[in-house]
């Protein structure tokens, strides 16, 4: 007997079989149809499809490939096969993503298709996006349920508003599926290689706990901000991508110092350090606490100190994020810049004797 509530997706033939069933028109829209349908086996005849080559393994896993010339009844054996294998894990088999990038989101705009297409053009393909919504009002959520419509890879999760940036990202990162998370802002993207970069920086080193990148900060207007002062002096490179140029911004030594006292480690001195691309390794990051959902602002300092007192970060010296500044400087980082700066010496003053006794063994 045919196992009840089964779908299934023909791709290039269908036959006759007791479930329920839909057959593919065009290629250009499989994980589109993927997305809608959410079928529970897929089955492809003739040519084999190359973007189920390229696919997540969580996809793969459900999909079967068959002669064209296969009798019905060994069509449903081989569905049946095939949806009892993929229901449980297999030991070799990591069943989920092996990199969650979560984004917190409100009142995105239209920025939020470049920062999807980015996700789109990475080389690594076995991610999920979790994008935690809090409570936009100009149409971002609905942007959004479109995105997940077309690419099951996408998860939109809605909550009540908090208004707390920290709230946002510790309820992102505990859905995470994956044992690599990545983080990215609604209106930012990742360069095409980032996550491909970020999963062989943690597989070289197993007790990497934080892997940060190089970033490049743009105006709207095509302009590239440049800070100046320490540690920022010489720390700029032109570099190309898709066709445009960007000022590299190479991020400092989180380890580094400029001055003997405790206060002049980056770790503790800078705003944000380190800036973007930040990528944690789940268990990690869950072993050191997780986001602080009390946090409205300065969350990212908080997580940040933990790894540099309690954990490992390694630094990967290339280009893999661009972040756009908005016109009139309207990003959350200079709307609540006073919140931030008061934010930041509450946490400096919670730290302050870790960062004291770090400074004192790393002199």
């Amino acid at each position: 007997m045919p196992t009840a509530f089964v779908k299934v997706l023909f791709i290039g033939r269908s036959w006759e079989i007791p479930y329920e069933t839909l057959l593919l028109e065009s290629m250009n829209s499989i994980f589109k149809t993927i997305a809608s349908f959410r079928p529970d086996v897929l089955v492809s005849s003739g040519p084999i499809p190359d973007s189920l080559l390229k696919a997540s393994i969580e996809l793969r896993k459900r999909w079967i490939h068959l002669d064209p010339g296969t009798e019905p009844a060994a069509v449903s054996a081989a569905v049946e096969a095939c949806y009892a294998g993929a229901l449980w894990e297999h030991p070799a088999d990591p069943g989920n993503p092996l990199l969650t990038v979560f984004t917190g989101t409100y009142n995105t705009g239209d920025f939020l298709a470049d920062t999807y297409q980015s996700l789109r053009l990475q080389t690594c393909p076995d991610w999920e996006w979790v994008v935690v919504d809090d409570e936009s009002g100009d149409g971002t959520w609905e942007r959004l349920l479109a995105i997940a419509a077309e690419d099951m890879r996408v998860r939109p999760i809605r909550m009540r508003h908090s208004g707390r940036i920290g709230a946002v990202k510790h309820l992102a990162t505990q859905a995470a599926c994956g044992s690599l998370l990545v983080e990215l802002d609604h209106d930012d993207m990742l360069t095409c290689t980032a996550l491909e970069e970020v999963a062989r920086a943690f597989a070289e080193d197993p007790q990497a706990g934080l892997v940060y990148s190089n970033f490049a900060e743009f105006f709207q207007d095509g302009r590239c901000n440049r800070y100046q002062g320490t540690p920022w002096d010489d720390r700029y490179r032109e570099t190309e991508y898709l066709g445009r140029t960007y000022l590299e911004a190479i991020a400092p030594d989180i380890y580094g110092r400029f001055g003997p006292g405790f206060e002049q480690q980056y770790a503790y001195y800078l705003t944000v350090a380190p800036n973007h691309l930040r990528a944690f390794r789940a268990s990690e990051l869950r072993r050191l606490g997780g986001w602080n959902p009390r946090l409205p602002v300065a969350d990212d300092w908080d997580v940040l100190a933990r790894f540099f007192l309690y954990s490992k970060c390694r630094h990967l010296d290339r280009l893999l994020y661009l972040y756009r500044f908005l016109d009139q400087r309207g990003n959350t980082t200079f709307q609540r810049n006073k919140a931030i700066q008061d934010h930041l010496a509450l946490g400096r003053a919670h730290y302050r004797q870790a960062f004291m006794e770090a400074n004192a063994r790393n002199r």
